[in-house]
């Protein structure tokens, strides 16, 4: 299991890529010693192990130890160091005092916040949309052999990710979120194919996806009864 961290690429005016969005991958994994001989090591060999429970300590420990010093690292130094830090839902990274926890490490002008995805919308986690599958299918042709190999393939596949593939996948949850809209929240709608790269050929593709407005008034609607009830 790996936990990665990414943001919205970004391109200055004359269109060069001065920030990839790949702010890091991270394997949950530990270091144990080798209880038995074998023909590849001696006893006692510090050997890589996966973590077989991810639980909340670990989750917490990935993210103060790795990933919100990967972001300090890698954030443009003229960006607003407003941090939305959001993951999935499942219980070891859920709980009211999370966001208390994560707070506690803003420092040098940071300011991270805890933004949790809805639940059980794996159309809004943006790993789970297209990067995942992008470096999944990278990394599957080198067929590693053993551990570290994997994690030195999987992190090859990261980065050698191109900004513009990770940028496709951050329009692909805009355009999702205006669907989940439409439906009124629910799960019947149809992933959209926007044809990005002949929109952006032709100039047309916008910076922000924006919904229509009828759109989030009937959404907005709906927030409000059901705060009512």
């Amino acid at each position: 299991m790996f936990m990665g961290v990414v943001s919205r690429p970004r391109w200055d005016e004359n269109g060069n890529n001065i920030h990839s969005g790949l702010l890091g991958i991270f394997p949950f994994t530990q270091q144990v010693r080798a209880k038995k001989s074998s023909i590849n090591r001696p006893r006692g060999t510090m050997e890589t192990k996966p973590i077989d429970v991810v639980n909340r300590d670990v989750f917490m420990d990935m993210i103060t130890t790795k990933v919100i010093p990967s972001i300090m690292e890698h954030w443009p130094m003229d960006s607003d160091k407003t941090i939305f830090i959001q993951a999935d839902n499942a219980k070891p990274h859920c709980g009211s005092d999370i966001a208390q926890f994560i707070s506690s490490y803003n420092q040098n002008g940071f300011n991270f916040i805890w933004a949790p995805q809805p639940p059980n919308s794996p159309d809004l986690n943006i790993l789970d949309l297209g990067l995942f599958h992008s470096i999944q299918a990278k990394y599957e042709k080198s067929m590693p052999s053993d551990i570290d190999v994997l994690i030195e393939e999987v992190e090859k596949a990261f980065y050698d990710t191109h900004p513009k593939t990770l940028s496709n996948v951050w329009y692909s949850l805009q355009y999702c979120m205006c669907e989940i809209m439409k439906a009124k929240g629910n799960c019947n709608y149809m992933l959209p194919h926007k044809k990005k790269k002949q929109l952006e050929d032709a100039g047309n593709l916008p910076l922000q996806v924006s919904p229509e407005l009828h759109d989030v008034r009937a959404v907005m609607q709906l927030l409000f009864q059901a705060t009512e009830m």
